[in-house]
């Protein structure tokens, strides 16, 4: 579990991550072991992404790779729930999530663009 005092954009994306983990544990293993295991690394890519944002000089570009992560899981979790991988409801729920990444990656890039 991550520490309170982490920033929100760490916590949910984590909360994303360990939700897919979990999707993808449950899928068949045909699935599993293709799309699930392809979704999977995204997550985890999209993870590392966010925490190196700050240890780069060029913040921007570092945001726009985690947002181009995101936007691919987005696109997988719409390709599961139209090969009735997932249900509606669970669909609904991990885009909230992927919905809220997003929106706090704008802000930072936004916040970033400001100090320019």
């Amino acid at each position: 579990m991550l520490d309170k005092q982490a920033p929100p954009i760490y916590k949910t994306s984590y909360n994303l991550t360990l939700a897919i983990i979990r999707l993808v544990r449950d899928c068949d293993n045909d699935y599993r072991m293709t799309l699930g295991q392809t979704l999977q690394t995204r997550v985890l890519l999209l993870q590392i992404a966010i925490y190196q944002i700050n240890e780069k000089e060029d913040k921007s570009s570092a945001i726009q790779v985690a947002l181009n992560h995101i936007f691919f899981i987005k696109m997988m979790l719409r390709l599961f729930l139209d090969i009735n991988l997932i249900k509606l409801e669970v669909n609904i729920a991990l885009n909230i999530l992927s919905e809220e990444v997003i929106k706090q990656l704008q802000g930072w890039k936004n916040s970033l663009k400001k100090k320019s």
